[in-house]
């Protein structure tokens, strides 16, 4: 097992050799130690494996996944839940600000909406990474935007290409503000 100031010293080059980040002295290397040392992470390997999770993204799966017809019912609803929340992610994500400064607003909109707890984190955790469970929206938004500056080749799907997917899959014409119950399953 790797002491916190080991894993700090050897996780950028890894994730420089990984193609997450591009530079080891960057912010973003600097982030995915803070992410992987706040997950407990005491390898490196564990530390990527955090890391890679939480920078999957399996949307278009878990949309697919809910549209089955007998598909598991908890993938319905989480989907669902995503595309009542969607347009207000949105609109904060494609923002004149960044996501992560524009994060606390929208969680307040949808605390006033009446959300609380998982049915505010997991659909916008959904939309962020395709997946429900997971590290702090918050935290998965800054290594998304870390890695639309400062990402490798391998980095996975940047945010803004996730933005346009959320947009495509969530937001068609039968989708607006005045149906929010819409469901991406109907579509």
């Amino acid at each position: 097992a790797l002491s916190p100031s080991e894993l700090a010293a050897w996780l950028p080059a890894w994730v420089v050799s990984e193609g997450i980040a591009a530079q080891e002295g960057s912010k973003l290397c600097k982030e995915c130690v803070c992410f992987s040392a706040a997950r407990g992470c005491r390898s490196l390997r564990e530390a990527l494996a955090a890391l890679r999770q939480a920078l999957t993204f399996s949307l278009e799966d878990a949309v697919m996944a809910a549209r089955t017809s007998g598909g598991n019912p908890h993938a319905n609803e989480d989907v669902n839940d995503a595309a009542e929340v969607a347009e207000f992610f949105l609109e904060a994500a494609e923002g004149p600000e960044e996501l992560s400064v524009a994060l606390p607003r929208l969680l307040q909109r949808l605390r006033d909406g009446g959300r609380r707890g998982p049915r505010i984190h997991k659909p916008l955790r959904l939309l962020l990474t395709g997946q429900t469970n997971g590290a702090p929206v918050a935290e998965i938004v800054r290594l998304l935007e870390l890695l639309e500056l400062e990402g490798g080749d391998d980095a996975g799907v940047r945010l803004q290409d996730r933005v346009k997917l959320v947009r495509a899959l969530f937001l068609s014409s039968s989708t607006s503000r005045s149906n929010p119950q819409t469901s991406v399953l109907m579509e």
